[in-house]
């Protein structure tokens, strides 16, 4: 801790960096430590917003809200959990959208946050949906499979009935042939 102390840099004064020092070794400031991993955007906003489990204002309540009703509908969709970039491209969608200013600044991410290109925010889009497309195509293949299966178990049980049929035929005419063949015979 004293190594700490002496490292404070210019611009603060004392009791401020050990405020900030106190403030570091908190739990809320560490990584969750379930699972050791940082907290991805709507994780760190309700953090940030919801300190003491009360909302800073309701503005953001509903960003946050509306964020996770979006991501539980979209993991209901497709069947999975979100990875935490897709988490994160939903929430700042959502922020973008009910954001006043339009500017390029990530909210929630500190000012040097650089928020995804165009490009970028594209190639994702595209990916989910080759992702998302690729799934749908699995689950069509095996549905022709069955069927395929189905189909075949169909035809090799009308084939085995044919057959019976057909052999049946061949014996009650063989039986009438050689019924015909004694009566002329006599």
């Amino acid at each position: 801790m004293e190594a700490l102390i002496r490292n404070k840099p210019e611009e603060l004064d004392i009791e401020e960096w050990k405020a900030m020092i106190a403030y570091f070794e908190t739990d809320d400031f560490k990584r969750d430590r379930e699972t050791q991993k940082e907290p991805d955007a709507l994780e760190l906003w309700a953090m940030t917003y919801c300190p003491k489990g009360q909302w800073v204002n309701n503005d953001d309540q509903h960003v946050y809200d509306e964020a996770k009703q979006k991501i539980a509908e979209v993991e209901e969709k497709e069947g999975r959990t979100l990875s935490s970039n897709e988490r994160d491209a939903i929430f700042q969608s959502i922020v973008i959208s009910k954001s006043k200013s339009k500017s390029r600044y990530v909210r929630g991410q500190g000012y040097m946050s650089r928020p995804p290109t165009s490009a970028e925010r594209v190639r994702d889009e595209v990916n989910n949906e080759i992702q998302s497309l690729r799934r749908l195509l699995e689950t069509e293949r095996a549905e022709r499979a069955e069927e395929r299966v189905e189909r075949e178990a169909q035809i090799e049980s009308l084939h085995a009935e044919n057959q019976t049929q057909l052999e049946s035929l061949r014996q009650s005419m063989r039986e009438e042939f050689m019924g015909l063949l004694a009566n002329q015979s006599q």
